[in-house]
């Protein structure tokens, strides 16, 4: 349910390149691209990658394709791992990749709570988080 969530808010058609990045497992990938979307996946784990291959091979997916232009990336709870400091770096990097009228679904499953010193337990990063947006971090 939530993978056709996913595809229905980015609008993906037949022939859409997309860019998963964070892909995991490769499930959000293969389901893109059983909607006809020529996707690639970016993970950081070799186990990962070895697994999305087989099931985009058992799924009759294996015709992904890299690309540089696209029209739809897809960043599912993986964002959290680029870190505060990077944060203004991997949406510019993101936006660069883009197409014009391109789509771009970012899922952020949430903040960490901050290291608190003495009876401030209430800290958060959130303060953090909207100084590096704005470019003070």
């Amino acid at each position: 349910m939530r993978l056709e969530f996913i595809a229905h808010a980015l609008g993906v058609k037949p022939g859409d390149k997309a860019l998963e990045i964070g892909c995991g497992w490769g499930r959000l990938s293969n389901h893109l691209a059983s909607k006809g979307a020529k996707v690639t996946g970016v993970t950081m784990s070799s186990d990962q990658q070895a697994y999305a291959k087989r099931m985009s091979a058992s799924l009759g997916n294996s015709g992904l394709a890299e690309n540089v232009y696209l029209e739809v990336i897809s960043s599912v709870e993986m964002a959290e791992h680029v870190g505060i400091r990077n944060y203004n770096k991997f949406l510019k990097k993101v936006h660069s990749l883009l197409a014009d009228d391109g789509a771009f679904y970012l899922q952020v499953a949430g903040l960490p709570r901050g290291y608190a010193s003495g009876l401030d337990l209430s800290y958060n990063h959130y303060e953090d988080l909207a100084a590096a947006l704005a470019g003070r971090g």
